[in-house]
């Protein structure tokens, strides 16, 4: 057995992000070459299926082109129902994660839910993540004055680590930046360790603390 044997990625696979260009396609021939099936992973479609198309002429037969989307939602304009229901369903989860954290109820009480039918935003935008055309993940941004403001950001669990929430900040500065802002500003709770995580490799790093206790009766 040689070397390389010793590496071979039969019946496993791989998912390579940002797979259209550079690094990522370099990747994704390694991975084929030792028998992976490769899922390739890319905001720009066009340039995805070019790779995909290449791999199969050559020596990726096995590469299986899934598409990490990214788009707008005009809130309250003939949104397709499934992608609708999505981002519902999205929006339940995100919410009752939020409960067993530190400071949620809190959040939850400042930010109503959106549910049902995500029809009543009336000022800011909507992003929208989605994997073969599939929402697993939004943003939802406000651009007042020279600041863009990230009220809430979601992701869900199975389809983090392929660069979702990123693709979404990404988006959220670039629109912030075509409409003249300067400055990005978002929240976290103290326990959102992925959250933190996810801000930092953004460059957007803590700038003020916010404590809060009870110091009166209450209902909740």
């Amino acid at each position: 057995m040689s070397v390389l044997d010793m590496f071979r990625l039969d019946d496993k696979v791989v998912i390579v992000t940002g797979a259209s260009s550079g690094l990522g396609v370099a990747f994704a021939h390694a991975f084929a070459q030792a028998g992976a099936d490769v899922v390739l992973g890319a905001r720009r479609v066009d340039k995805l299926e070019a790779v995909a198309d290449a791999g199969a002429r050559t020596d990726l037969p096995s590469v299986v082109p899934t598409f990490l989307g990214l788009h707008a939602v005009a809130p309250g304009r003939g949104r397709d129902e499934h992608a609708r229901d999505c981002l519902v369903w999205l929006e339940g989860i995100a919410r009752e994660r939020l409960l067993d954290q530190r400071g949620g109820d809190l959040w939850l009480g400042q930010h109503p839910a959106e549910s049902p039918g995500w029809s009543s935003v009336d000022s800011g935008d909507v992003l929208v993540s989605t994997i073969d055309e599939v929402p697993v993940g939004y943003l939802r941004l406000r651009i007042e004055a020279d600041v863009v403001y990230v009220d809430d950001v979601f992701v869900h669990p199975d389809a983090r680590e392929i660069g979702c929430g990123d693709a979404l900040l990404a988006a959220a500065v670039e629109r912030g930046v075509s409409a003249g802002a300067r400055r990005i500003e978002a929240e976290a709770l103290p326990g959102d360790r992925e959250l933190k995580n996810l801000y930092e490799r953004s460059a957007i790093t803590a700038k003020r603390i916010v404590v809060s206790a009870a110091i009166g009766p209450t209902d909740r």
